[in-house]
């Protein structure tokens, strides 16, 4: 047993003292000198390539131009080249052609769209709550539509980040700092639970697991119920970093318009609101004896407690008293809401004239967002809970990062309106000295870019996550981005124009210099080639709509509900009215909770429950019987073949080299075009009467949308 002890003692004492080389501010190290100079067009070249050399592996060949061009404009865009697009490089004689590709790209507002869907899967995002209910989030697509349009702008990334914690506090007089917020509302909801208490803390441990998890790496939640056993986070540092989110007041009712606007509806409501006073006054006779009832109805629900923060007058409410009123009250208003269905006989009919006339000219609102704000300059006392549970609480714990992790003091300035403890933490999440932000947020970008993150364990920079394959690398990175101003796209822009960026994918066992690299390092993890990796699930059905020439390219906007596969359950799900969002991005697609987008659940979206850092890519049965019969593939490859057939008038040959070489980026080879064509001739022939020909072309366009190389990316 002290045996068993000892050696526990010195593991952890191993594990604190990778810690500590971890989590330090990141430091520039110098470019490493390498034999091959001329290889390495960006910083980034030189310390893959030392590495290589170390290990006597040679990096591959350069792609072919067009393979490049469509794995370039799928990593930056999340879609394929258009035929122009490709032409257009491949003639391109300059030196910096490719180069040109890539600012065009990174200027293209499709950017947003397909970098957005990487951070919303880290936020969470979801347009609906979850849970038994999971009510509709009508004006979630705010958050979302900020995150886009943030990344098109080019946003610094500490402003993006500090807004998503504190915007309501930094930028009070901005909407789009406000709808910022709704980072820290994204998260599953239920709405009517009783236990309110307990709601509380589920939220604040929500809170404070995602932000550090996104932001800094780390898997603090561990810290909940006891000391964190591998990494040196206390249960008092995961207490003292909840603090900061103490005050909390979720707010649904934010008008995300300019003041202008809001000034103005402002005004049309209040004259609305004096037009129908009489009418107010009626209904409120009538009803207010069922509203006293539904009203004692909804308050006896809840425990003692509770009901005792609702019924203190609000200005004698403690701090933690008015979350919970606000919590209960939201539910008590659900019950005042079911009024009319109280109402019978000739007092309903009274009731739903008055209704009627008094809905008559009012001003229609304009979208609110779901955000944060604190209660006041006051917060809630925090307690070191036993456990994690509220019931047990401990020693009080102030607002602090973890000690391991400091560096320096926060400072903590406390407003009329607010307590200030969220900016400050956007602050210090944000400042120079931070050891892990810009660290986590550079691994995320290579993760995309290249299939895996120089730390694979892309939020867990712990000492049970995996160890940077190149640290050195990744610091250089981090104090890139600090010292560009936090300039997301010149990271980008330097790591696709790097020459691993460029570098085949095609692994060849006989070939003597793959035979020795693959005897090093199989797994590639020093990125001698390319990583072949599969689209993810919204992209899948975004380049079936775009290679067929249906995709809707409108950006930003209310969710949208394409229709489902026969025989899917539809609750909640109500079919867009226009047939054009029916063909929108699939960023714009309705996220709901408990029935996720049938073709986007097959090919491994998130579960829209937690936060996703890394997203699976299965290989299953169901994903080739999805593609192969179901109603959107056919209808689109009939849609492709039209498209195909109007322009060739009926010959085969060009016909299958254009499809082939738009699903493929290459030119088929004249095999391939040889046995497409049989194919055709023997298709047609099955199908009786006229148009056999297009309904041919149908079925060899519907085998490209399913073929292994229109999937993934070389």
């Amino acid at each position: 047993m002290k045996t068993m002890v000892l050696a526990l003692f010195l593991l952890s004492g191993n594990l604190a003292l990778a810690a500590d080389v971890e989590f330090s501010p990141p430091v520039r190290s110098p470019l490493p000198k390498v034999n091959q100079p001329n290889w390495a067009r960006t910083p980034i070249d030189a310390f893959i390539l030392f590495q290589l050399e170390e290990l006597a592996i040679q990096p591959s060949d350069m792609a072919e131009k067009r393979r490049l061009v469509r794995r370039l404009t799928q990593s930056l865009i999340g879609l394929p080249p258009t035929r122009d697009e490709e032409d257009s490089y491949l003639k391109d004689p300059s030196a910096n052609a490719y180069e040109k590709v890539v600012d065009r790209l990174l200027s293209s507002p499709r950017f947003g769209e397909k970098w957005g869907g990487h951070w919303l899967d880290l936020a969470r995002y979801a347009d609906s709550d979850g849970y038994n209910r999971d009510q509709i989030r009508p004006t979630s697509y705010l958050y979302r539509d900020f995150v886009i349009r943030a990344l098109n702008e080019n946003m610094p990334y500490d402003r993006f980040l500090s807004w998503q914690i504190a915007g309501d506090e930094i930028d009070p007089k901005n909407p789009a700092a406000q709808v910022a917020t709704g980072f820290l509302r994204m998260g599953p909801y239920e709405h009517n639970a009783a236990n309110l208490q307990q709601k509380r803390q589920d939220y604040l441990d929500e809170i404070t697991d995602v932000t550090t998890s996104v932001v800094l790496g780390l898997t603090i939640g561990c810290a909940r119920c006891h000391d964190h056993k591998f990494d040196p986070t206390s249960q008092k540092d995961y207490f003292s970093f909840q603090a900061f989110f103490a005050s909390w007041n979720p707010k649904d009712n934010f008008l995300a318009v300019s003041p202008t606007q809001v000034g103005a509806y402002k005004s049309q409501v209040a004259n609305w609101e004096k037009e129908k006073q009489p009418l107010r006054e009626e209904m409120e006779k009538l009803t207010s004896g069922q509203v006293k009832k539904l009203t004692e109805k909804g308050l006896v629900r809840f425990g003692q407690e509770i009901q005792e923060s609702v019924l203190t007058l609000p200005s004698q409410r403690t701090p933690k008293q008015k979350q919970i009123a606000h919590l209960a009250e939201l539910q008590i208003k659900d019950y005042q809401g079911m009024v009319a269905q109280e109402m019978k006989g000739d007092a309903k009919k009274k009731y739903d004239q008055l209704m009627g006339e008094m809905n008559a000219g009012k001003p229609k609102a304009p979208p609110a967002a779901l955000t944060m704000a604190d209660l006041g300059n006051e917060a809630p006392d925090t307690f070191v809970l036993a456990g994690g549970d509220w019931r047990k609480p401990g020693e009080k714990a102030g607002p602090a990062v973890p000690k391991f992790l400091a560096g320096e003091s926060l400072s903590i300035q406390p407003r009329p309106e607010s307590t200030g403890r969220r900016s400050a933490l956007a602050s210090w999440l944000t400042s120079n000295k931070n050891p892990l932000t810009a660290k986590v947020m550079v691994n995320r970008i290579w993760q995309h870019h290249f299939g895996v993150g120089l730390v694979a364990s892309s939020s867990d920079f712990g000492a049970l996550g995996d160890p940077a394959t190149h640290p050195e690398l990744l610091n250089w990175l981090a104090v890139e981005l600090i010292e560009s101003g936090w300039d997301l796209k010149h990271l980008h822009r330097l790591m696709v124009t790097s020459s691993v960026f460029m570098q085949d994918s095609q692994v060849d066992p006989a070939n003597a210099k793959h035979q020795w690299a693959l005897q090093e390092d199989r797994e590639n993890k020093l990125l001698w080639h390319f990583r072949r990796t599969r689209s993810q699930a919204e992209h899948v059905r975004d380049q079936v709509l775009f290679l067929t020439g249906s995709l809707d390219q409108q950006l930003y906007g209310p969710a949208v509900m394409p229709p489902l596969p026969e025989g899917v359950p539809a609750k909640g799900w109500k079919v867009s009215d226009s047939k054009a969002d029916h063909n929108r991005r699939s960023i714009y697609v309705l996220m709901k909770r408990n029935l996720k987008f049938p073709l986007f659940d097959l090919f491994d979206s998130p579960d829209l429950h937690n936060s996703c850092s890394r997203r699976l890519a299965t290989t299953t049965a169901p994903q080739a019987l999805a593609l192969l019969n179901g109603e959107f593939t056919r209808e689109r490859s009939a849609a492709w073949a039209n498209n195909l057939s109007g322009r060739h008038d009926g010959k085969s040959k060009s016909q299958v080299e254009e499809a082939m070489s738009l699903a493929w980026s290459r030119q088929p080879t004249p095999s391939e075009v040889a046995t497409a064509v049989k194919f055709l001739d023997e298709q047609a022939a099955l199908y009786p009467g006229n148009g056999k020909a297009t309904k041919a072309l149908a079925d060899f366009c519907l085998v490209l949308l399913n073929s292994s190389e229109f999937l993934f990316v070389d």
